[in-house]
């Protein structure tokens, strides 16, 4: 008799030669993924006005769709909503579009300015930062010069008259750098006050931009709004 062993290791070779004899099937290919239906947020546009002047949220390639299906210097908003496209000739509408971004577009201005501010500053920010290293440089050239005196000066073999001279020239040159320090801080003091109007144009702007940021929110959902109520009354033309 088959020990209970030698049973146990019978079962497991009778079972592995059945597996081998009918092995499992490969699982069944992954069914095809449904493409994604439109997202609600899929909303593009653009919008022209009479002076040719373009809001938009989508591609520049829309640009040029849009100039082409225009007509003369009308003013014409496009829309793609879901994946499908519209075009709005209703001037009671575009006029709605319109006045939806004007806070953007007037807070987008001051944002402008306030550039122009910060290039101005910056601009002189520039050019007293040159004079400071004009200045470091003579500071550097007296500091060379300080050296070799002081290293003449050191020479035991100097004549009475030579020393004399050596001392007035070390004179000078101490009080010509004194002079140096007091035009650094000279410089500095206009260069602070640069530094502080910078950083308050810099606060505003970035008050500006929170502001920005919020209309420009507001005024996407608006637009929203605003298109699917045209496309709702029919005054969107499907293309």
């Amino acid at each position: 008799m088959l020990s209970k062993a030698a049973r146990s290791l019978a079962m497991v070779v009778a079972m592995s030669t059945v597996a081998a004899a009918n092995p499992t099937p490969p699982a069944p290919p992954a069914a095809p993924r449904a493409p994604r239906a439109p997202h609600r947020d899929d909303l593009s546009y653009v919008l022209m006005t009479e002076d040719g002047n373009t809001t938009m949220s989508g591609e520049l390639r829309d640009v040029k769709r849009v100039k082409a299906m225009r007509q003369g210097k009308e003013r014409l908003l496009w829309v793609r909503l879901a994946g499908r496209e519209y075009v709005i000739r209703d001037g009671k509408t575009i006029a709605q579009a319109i006045a939806l971004w004007q806070p953007v577009n007037q807070l987008g201005e001051q944002q402008g300015k306030l550039g122009e501010q910060q290039g101005k500053l910056g601009e002189q920010q520039g050019e007293w930062g040159s004079k400071q290293g004009d200045l470091g440089s003579r500071q550097g050239q007296l500091a060379e010069r300080e050296a070799a005196l002081e290293e003449r000066a050191a020479n035991d073999k100097l004549t009475k008259d030579e020393r004399k001279a050596l001392n007035a020239e070390r004179k000078a040159l101490r009080k010509e750098m004194r002079q140096l320090e007091r035009d650094m801080q000279s410089a500095e003091t206009p260069m602070t006050e640069l530094g502080r109007q910078m950083d308050a144009l810099g606060q505003q702007m970035d008050a500006l931009g929170a502001k920005l940021e919020a209309a420009s929110r507001k005024a996407e959902a608006d637009m929203r709004a605003l298109v699917e109520r045209a496309i709702a009354g029919g005054i969107a033309s499907p293309i």
